[in-house]
């Protein structure tokens, strides 16, 4: 995929935990685009000593009922939905959550081998 573009209007921050607030981190650039289906974004780093979580989801396409309901424009992409939880068909939208200054290493995880 060297097509798909992805408006950032499409991506939605909510449920906002601890000390984050909405607002306080975004989504950049404007348009992220995708080569051999792989595209990247970064979301903004929130304020001096704010710490938590925040929900992240892509709005593809219509909202299934018990699905992901994700608050943003919708980028009219229903063919890239899928069956992720909570929903049960192949129409839900992907949602994650982002936290940041939860960690307090710089090491989130560690795999030795012997």
């Amino acid at each position: 995929d060297n097509f798909t573009t992805l408006a950032s209007s499409s991506i939605a921050l909510s449920n906002y935990q601890q000390n984050l607030a909405s607002g306080e981190t975004g989504v950049s650039p404007a348009t992220v685009n995708f080569a051999a289906g792989i595209g990247s974004m970064k979301l903004t780093r929130p304020g001096a000593g704010n710490s938590g979580s925040a929900d992240l989801c892509v709005d593809l396409g219509p909202d299934p009922g018990g699905g992901t309901v994700c608050s943003a424009t919708s980028a009219n992409l229903p063919f890239l939905q899928g069956k992720w939880p909570p929903g049960t068909n192949w129409d839900n939208d992907p949602a994650v959550r982002a936290t940041f200054g939860i960690y307090k290493s710089p090491l989130i995880y560690r795999r030795e081998n012997y």
